[in-house]
């Protein structure tokens, strides 16, 4: 890391009661510098696997670890949400209550709805023309070709971020560029999962709280069919809309995703669905 770009100011070090799962590809560096030791989080690192099941092994291990005294919260961002999911059907007992962020209800539709937003703003044909092969053969060839030609766009990666996250927008493109790289190999073998098995419209097995929190700038949603999806997973589940992009955590401040004193339909970052 580029030691001249400092992490946020810490508040010492607490023990962490919180999971958190992030999306697809890299690791949570960038999640501890911008937070530092402020928040009782334990930011996770994906191993380098070859699967979803595989991942939620690793991510299944980490929860028996964590609570082996007592129940954790979960969250997962993206891609971890899925890992989330998982995690909740088979050790409900181990989570007490569970947060999903800016997450797509298909990690492939959510790939697709990402490339669809930068073929507009770059009004690039060949891009259309990439999103629409992914829609009707759904195989990874067609997959790979299309975020390829979204990742190489100039838009990207700044379009996951909403009008007024500059700060940290400009922060995270800077450390990206710099030091951290996405692992595209496996974000294709556990993509590859999704696009052979999309994800299920089965009730969870838990019965916990559940909050899952969307940013309304967000490019990877489909936000009335992911709603319904995961409303469907999760029938007693609240859902919010934050003023953010793609990265509700680093974007809003950890009271709208992590404090669960705060009520979602009062504070004013954090609207309830219908108050869009």
């Amino acid at each position: 890391m580029n030691a001249s770009i400092p992490a946020k100011e810490a508040a010492g070090h607490r023990r962490s009661n919180a999971l958190f799962l992030r999306g697809l590809g890299r690791s949570s560096a960038l999640e501890r510098l911008w937070h530092g030791d402020s928040l009782p989080v334990d930011w996770w690192d994906q191993p380098r696997v070859g699967s979803v099941d595989a991942l939620t092994q690793a991510a299944a291990l980490e929860l028996e670890r964590m609570a082996a005294d007592a129940p954790v919260h979960v969250i997962g961002h993206s891609f971890g949400a899925q890992v989330a999911r998982a995690l909740a059907d088979s050790r409900p007992e181990r989570i007490s209550r569970l947060t999903l962020l800016g997450c797509p209800f298909d990690p492939v539709e959510g790939a697709i709805c990402l490339g669809e937003a930068i073929a507009r703003k770059g009004r690039s044909e060949a891009l259309e023309h990439c999103v629409r092969h992914v829609r009707e053969s759904r195989n990874l060839d067609s997959f790979r070709e299309m975020i390829r030609a979204a990742a190489a766009d100039p838009s990207f990666p700044a379009i996951y971020f909403g009008p007024d996250s500059a700060e940290v927008r400009d922060w995270f493109l800077d450390l990206a560029r710099q030091a951290v790289s996405v692992d595209f190999e496996m974000f294709f073998a556990l993509m590859n999962d999704f696009l052979r098995n999309p994800p299920e419209l089965a009730e969870s097995r838990y019965r916990g709280e559940v909050r899952v929190i969307l940013g309304k700038h967000d490019p990877v949603l489909a936000p009335e069919e992911d709603i319904r999806k995961w409303r469907a997973v999760f029938p007693r589940a609240s859902f919010s809309w934050v003023d953010a992009g793609h990265y509700v955590h680093l974007e809003s401040g950890p009271e709208c995703w992590l404090d669960r004193r705060v009520d979602s339909a009062t504070h004013p970052s954090n609207k309830p669905i219908g108050a869009r």
